[in-house]
């Protein structure tokens, strides 16, 4: 197992280099310039070009490259060429407000998704096996801004039960506390039903297929013939068998956490990494952009590490690859 585990982090490791050079020389590769922002009839040649020497714009590519990487060992991200502050504390105010956002949008994926999916399976080809179908195909092919303009429409601006936008009221600061979680809560729900929706219909039908198909099991029908309630055969016998499954899902939504949801985020004003990283694409922030990738693959494999890694320890049958 030990062996396991430490062939798969320096396979990791040799991702995650892999996956960020690839980024710096395509950043790099692609047409336009940084500096392009400064471009104006009020700055002379000259200056122009001391500005790239600030950036370091001005050196061979594969110096620049040595040096961007250096810094990211050493934990340095360099500065935001747009807001002029280092991208670690850029990224320390949205990463916090990431997490606030996606950590119960997927706890409701999971909740959701696994009680309805179990729900359709146990009232197959009935009604509510129908209507969870439908309704689950149609929140899935949905796109996430639609979805969340018209939940935005429908609860924020037409009843207005719940506010509009960012994740808390700009004058709350001198509330006390009970006032300010039920505020921030409040700004919570429609992003958060936002995200969770697609992915809860998603896990759904993903958990009712698996359960359908292992409802034909021999002890399944072995536990039907010794008269067990259909429910406990369910939740008892057939919904564990789902947990290699889920597991797959769980590590798949790793980079979830930390990517945030660039359209969701841009819909909802939330200032969380999503909209971060699609600001500094615009813009062409080299570094806010670097670092925002890197985050997302370090999720994305330490994802399928831990998941893999999971597989073992629930099933030792498995093998490990080669």
């Amino acid at each position: 197992m030990l062996t396991f585990v430490a062939r798969r982090v320096l396979q990791a490791l040799l991702l995650v280099w892999g996956v960020l050079t690839l980024t710096f020389f395509l950043m790099h590769a692609s047409p336009g310039d940084p500096t392009a922002r400064f471009l104006s009839p009020q700055i002379s040649p000259p200056t122009l070009a001391l500005l790239r020497q600030q950036f370091g714009f001005d050196q061979p590519l594969h110096w620049q490259y040595l040096k961007w990487l250096r810094q990211c060992l050493a934990g340095e991200w360099g500065y935001s060429l747009t807001q002029g502050r280092p991208v670690s504390a850029i990224l320390a105010e949205a990463i916090p407000a990431t997490l606030q956002l996606t950590i119960p949008a997927l706890l409701l994926i999971f909740l959701l998704g696994i009680t309805l999916g179990t729900l359709a399976a146990h009232y197959r080809q009935r009604w509510p096996d129908v209507l969870i179908n439908h309704a689950g195909l149609a929140f899935y092919c949905m796109p996430s801004f639609w979805l969340g303009l018209l939940l935005l429409s429908l609860f924020a601006l037409k009843l207005g039960w719940l506010p509009t936008s960012h994740a808390a009221t700009l004058r709350l600061a001198e509330a006390g506390f009970w006032e300010t979680c039920r505020d921030r809560l409040a700004h919570l729900v429609l992003p958060a039903l936002t995200l969770a929706l697609p992915g809860a219909a998603a896990t759904a039908r993903y958990v009712r297929e698996h359960l359908v198909n292992v409802m034909d099991s021999t002890f399944i029908r072995l536990a039907q013939a010794k008269g067990l309630p259909p429910w406990r055969i369910m939740i008892r016998h057939a919904l564990p068998h789902a947990r290699l499954p889920l597991l797959s899902l769980l590590g798949l939504s790793f980079p979830f956490l930390l990517g945030g949801a660039f359209l969701t985020e841009t819909v909802f004003a939330w200032p969380g990494m999503g909209r971060v990283t699609l600001e500094a694409i615009f813009a062409r922030d080299y570094p806010v952009i670097l670092a925002a990738t890197a985050l997302s693959a370090i999720m994305v494999i330490a994802g399928n590490l831990i998941t893999d890694v999971c597989y073992r320890l629930a099933d030792p049958r498995i093998k490990a690859p080669a």
